[in-house]
């Protein structure tokens, strides 16, 4: 799916033109106006970012439209000090996010829908439309049985090709734990992929990001597979990549090795 974006208020406010008569009935016009938007807390992990749930009035009917505010503040100047020299990349705001999103959904990976995107001096926003009946791949994989082979196969190889397809594009998530995988059972398992707000792009993707993604993927489902359903995984994760990292020993020991320092930590940290 293509994404028409248009930009408004002298670039201030970001548009999904198929959403533009809704936004102009609710008159959200200027980055001021999406920004001063004001719905129902759902999600506040972290003091930069924080989600709402919003309706709009709809220009024709009477059923309102749900979609999901997130707003960006900004970093403190500390943060910025030990992401530049730690080499991480740098926090960023809702138009980056937005930019991740045009691209999934360029690439056909499913992942939310973007409505419109914001920002007024240092603060930004940005409101898309939610997932609705998901399940958590997380929550699935351990629902379903050893006995469902086949379907679990299909979902590890669902989850396996999105991984494969963001990294094979030159881009990163850096946040891919299982829990970010939603999974739609009323569409034969589809998988979608959220929380874009840390994508990295490059035209040549550094080891180290695909080390990292493969890494919180593993850590993070290897309570719920087997060996072999990780075998599974790799396997088809470098078919959609390079099936020359299939045999590569190198890369492989770096993800477990970086697994399990995500392990340690978090074992630290729940102390």
């Amino acid at each position: 799916m293509r994404i028409r974006p248009v930009a408004r208020d002298k670039g201030r406010l970001l548009v999904n033109d198929d959403f533009s008569e809704v936004l102009r009935h609710n008159g959200l016009i200027t980055g001021k106006r999406l920004w001063e938007l004001s719905g129902d807390s759902v999600k506040n992990a972290v003091k930069t970012r924080g989600t709402e749930r919003i309706y709009l009035e709809p220009p024709y009917g009477t059923e309102y439209v749900e979609v999901y505010l997130k707003r960006y503040r900004p970093v403190k100047l500390t943060e910025k000090l030990k992401n530049l020299v730690s080499l991480k990349p740098m926090p960023t705001g809702a138009f980056h996010e937005w930019d991740a999103l045009v691209k999934f959904h360029e690439l056909g990976i499913p992942t939310t829908l973007p409505v419109a995107a914001a920002k007024t001096g240092a603060y930004s926003c940005m409101v898309t439309f939610g997932i609705k009946d998901y399940v958590r791949a997380s929550v699935l994989l351990k629902d379903i049985t050893r006995e469902h082979f086949v379907r679990r196969r299909t979902l590890i190889e669902k989850i396996a090709r999105i991984a494969a397809e963001i990294h094979s594009n030159g881009m990163a998530h850096q946040d891919m734990y299982l829990v970010h995988f939603f999974v739609k059972e009323n569409e034969e398992d589809e998988v979608y992929i959220i929380d874009l707000q840390r994508v990295i792009f490059s035209n040549n993707l550094a080891d180290r990001w695909r080390v990292k993604d493969l890494a919180q993927l593993l850590f993070s489902a290897r309570p719920l597979v087997s060996a072999t359903e990780i075998l599974r995984f790799w396997k088809t994760y470098t078919e959609y990549t390079d099936k020359a990292l299939y045999k590569d020993k190198k890369l492989i020991r770096k993800i477990f090795a970086k697994a399990a320092r995500i392990k340690a930590h978090s074992e630290k940290n729940n102390l």
